[in-house]
């Protein structure tokens, strides 16, 4: 008998680009065209998703060896009690960017309380059941999805609109705004990626999510960024020449995404508190709606910035871990546990630090947190090497 959970490369690509082709995605590429050239923004999107791509291929041993869901991987390196607080940057994480995509589509509409209640609740029934079934929703909705967004593309105007004001700012910024949106996404990888057939699936479908899906989503976002007047809110440019096809292809794209978001934060919950998976979809359903009655567009680079901070700490940790431990992941003792909770707590520290006085050591709170997570780290199983040797 067939495991409907087990998924092809083409069933697990096709699930991320669901979820992926959403208007935050589009937003880091619309964001790009408005700061830089189109040579400069599509070396970003690429050079961005390259690095994803050889970040997540690696990672994907380490999942197929330990078949579990993203948060297991917490506990590993965490504990249990270290573990809940990894869970709620994740949770907060997934949370977020579903609060973006209602909030969004509830712009559209000019009726933003009944757009979000009626969000909540398509939400809720397309995912309340279980992955198999999520898995054949995204895969109806993935061909309307494109269809729409071939018409609007269509309806655009042949020439670029000339874009004035431009803010031009360094080159590395753009590049790891590409790298800081995705880095959730590799983070999250376990949940979904656990049920691949098999590891060839699973890089297959990598390399169609990273290579090609993401660059063609955000390069989508330079495209819009050239062909629609320059406005204080890029949403309302974007809807001021289209009607219906705007609005099936913002809903179907915020339906998608923010339900991908919500299961993964359910079965973060679930993993940790033990509660109905049920129950704890309509209580972050009801959240996320709340969360997108503020306005997170406005300050979407500032709020991008922090929305992955957990995962991009939790990913750099794992890596040192599997280079001194290996991809089996051997559960570390008490004492390592306790060490890797002060380095994860550490770098939470310095980041609000950081974002409180407007301080940090290279300028840049993402690689602020990468290179001091690593270096506590590399430092520590270092140190414990050389005393180990020297007791022998």
């Amino acid at each position: 008998m067939n495991n409907p959970l087990r998924q092809s490369w083409v069933t697990l690509s096709c699930l991320q680009l669901s979820g992926a082709l959403s208007l935050p995605m589009i937003m880091i590429g619309f964001y790009l065209g408005r700061h830089y050239s189109w040579q400069q923004s599509l070396v970003e999107i690429f050079a961005g998703n390259l690095c994803l791509f050889l970040l997540a291929a690696g990672y994907m041993r380490v999942i197929e060896v330990k078949k579990q869901v993203t948060i297991a991987f917490a506990q590993t390196l965490l504990g249990n009690k270290g573990a809940y607080w990894g869970a709620a940057g994740l949770v907060l994480s997934l949370l977020g960017w579903s609060a973006i995509q209602i909030h969004l589509l509830a712009a559209t509409t000019g009726q933003p309380a009944g757009t979000i209640l009626l969000s909540i609740v398509f939400i809720y029934l397309l995912t309340f059941r279980n992955f198999a079934f999520l898995t054949r929703a995204n895969l109806l909705i993935l061909p309307f999805l494109c269809t729409s967004l071939l018409y609007l593309l269509w309806m655009l105007p042949a020439a670029p609109t000339p874009i004035f004001f431009v803010e031009v700012q360094p080159f590395k910024i753009g590049l790891l705004m590409v790298i800081t949106a995705g880095s959730g996404l590799v983070f999250d990888l376990p949940t979904f990626f656990r049920h691949a057939t098999t590891l060839r699936d699973a890089r297959l479908a990598l390399a169609l999510i990273f290579l090609l899906g993401l660059p063609a989503i955000q390069g989508l976002g330079l495209y819009l960024a050239q062909h629609t007047a320059n406005q204080a809110s890029w949403v309302a440019g974007f809807l001021s020449s289209f009607s219906l096809p705007a609005l099936v292809f913002l809903m179907l794209s915020g339906l998608s995404g923010a339900c991908l978001n919500l299961y993964s934060a359910s079965m973060v919950l679930q993993r940790l508190l033990g509660y109905s998976y049920a129950k704890l979809l309509f209580v972050l359903c009801c959240l996320s709606g709340l969360l997108a009655l503020v306005n997170l567009e406005e300050h979407f680079s500032f709020f991008l910035e922090f929305i992955n901070l957990n995962a991009e700490i939790m990913t750099v940790l794992l890596w040192v871990y599997v280079g001194f431990k290996g991809i089996e992941l051997p559960a570390p003792g008490r004492a390592q546990e306790k060490a890797h909770q002060i380095i994860f707590f550490m770098v939470l520290g310095y980041a609000a630090c950081s974002a409180f006085f407007h301080r940090s050591v290279t300028h840049d709170l993402f690689i602020d947190v990468a290179l001091i997570s690593s270096v506590l780290m590399v430092c520590y199983y270092r140190m414990g090497e050389k005393n180990a040797r020297a007791r022998r």
